[in-house]
């Protein structure tokens, strides 16, 4: 019994440690502190930069896409953007061509066979021209907007040589009272704030958004044919390497959200399935719990991506203590009912047009751990191809 006792508390603990106390760890941590790098505001010569994209059917983004790029403050002779798309279905390609007309330098590639979104990346960078030292490189996606800013302010930090990655902070637009949106904007607003102070503490940002990071050019690795994650995969890289990666707040970038809990039960699968790939890639942090970046990604990321098999545990022992206390067994029909019943109610008054915020935090967080262990499931099964099929888009979405 005192070993179901534990099991329980240990899970309970584990799980509020990483989505409770470790963000209010790094706020009294970081509170009066000054940042690890500095702010350069003026930059003596801009560095080259290269914008590498994949896309892969995004017709209703593309086009802004660019423009938001190309209207960049960023010194023009400096800027390159690259392009692949993924053997797109759409009129994806020939937006992609017309742009081509509006901007000489845009570097465009139409592939004939779908290879996913690292199997692009990695494409892009082999036709980079030579290297220098100073060139940045840009990984960013088709739905992410940037501002007249974005690039200059992800850029200036490089002056500093102990940062390796920048990542750029991700407001999102399309946000409904019904589906997930709502939801989906405040994890990724709380993502931002726990990545900012994770970089302001250490310098040990744990996976910048993949929608927008930069990186310096040499520290860029090939991607795993498969990988699923490959903007982690790099970011982690980037740690362990021994550079910094930092979020810079005042680098916006603008990014539509997905409304429908159905379709991101899917994105959010392909995602965890990448983040057990990653698990496995950088396994020997598990066993660095004392070093900044092993301390931040335990507390982070590990704990998180555990969470779905931490609340199995705690059901098998609540179930096997129940066997002969009967108390425990109402308290534990009692909880496990409450959830079900929130987690139904939810699902009929949505399809009644009836939003509860509470309702449907519990609903998201509930899925969004199931999408976890669905991904468990797809990385156990074996990831034999990276491509992807885009998040459903509508025009009333797209600033």
């Amino acid at each position: 019994m005192i070993l179901f006792l534990i099991i329980i508390f240990s899970c309970v603990a584990l799980i509020a440690y990483s989505y409770l106390c470790y963000p209010l760890l790094l706020k009294w941590l970081t509170m009066g502190k000054q940042p690890v790098y500095k702010a350069y505001e003026v930059v003596d010569e801009w560095p080259n930069v290269f914008v590498l994209m994949s896309a892969y059917n995004e017709e209703k983004v593309i086009e802004k896409k660019i423009n938001s790029v190309y209207h960049s403050n960023y010194p023009s002779e400096r800027l390159h953007v690259y392009v692949g798309a993924d053997a797109c279905s759409d009129d994806t390609n020939s937006i992609l061509l017309k742009a081509k007309n509006a901007y000489p330098s845009l570097q465009i590639f139409l592939n004939d066979k779908r290879s996913g979104k690292a199997g692009v990346l990695n494409q892009l960078m082999n036709v980079l021209p030579a290297a220098k030292p100073s060139d940045i490189v840009i990984f960013t996606d088709a739905n992410v907007l940037f501002e007249k800013e974005t690039i200059s302010h992800l850029v200036k930090y490089f002056k500093e040589a102990t940062i390796g990655q920048v990542g750029a902070n991700i407001l999102n637009y399309g946000i409904e009272h019904q589906g997930i949106s709502r939801q989906e904007a405040y994890y990724i607003q709380r993502e931002n704030k726990i990545k900012y102070m994770e970089g302001k503490l250490n310098g040990s940002m744990i996976g910048a958004f993949g929608a927008c990071y930069a990186i310096r050019r040499n520290l860029v690795i090939p991607f795993p044919s498969n990988i699923l994650m490959e903007d982690f995969y790099l970011s982690m890289s980037v740690l362990t390497s021994g550079n910094k990666a930092i979020l810079v707040k005042e680098a916006i970038c603008k990014e539509d959200l997905p409304g429908q809990i159905q379709d991101e039960f899917k994105r959010k699968s392909r995602i965890s399935a990448g983040n057990y790939q990653n698990m496995n890639y950088y396994a020997s942090l598990l066993f660095q719990p004392f070093s900044s970046v092993g301390f931040c990604y335990l507390s982070h990321k590990v704990i998180r991506w555990l969470t779905p098999f931490l609340m199995i545990s705690m059901m098998i022992s609540l179930l096997l203590l129940s066997i002969n206390n009967r108390f425990i067994a109402q308290l534990s029909l009692i909880m496990v009912g409450s959830i079900t019943f929130l987690f139904i109610l939810d699902i009929i008054l949505e399809k009644a047009g009836i939003h509860f915020l509470i309702l449907r935090f519990i609903r998201y967080f509930l899925h969004m751990n199931l999408a976890l262990l669905n991904g468990f499931f797809i990385y156990i099964k074996g990831v034999k191809t990276n491509a992807w099929t885009s998040t459903k888009r509508d025009d009333k979405s797209v600033i």
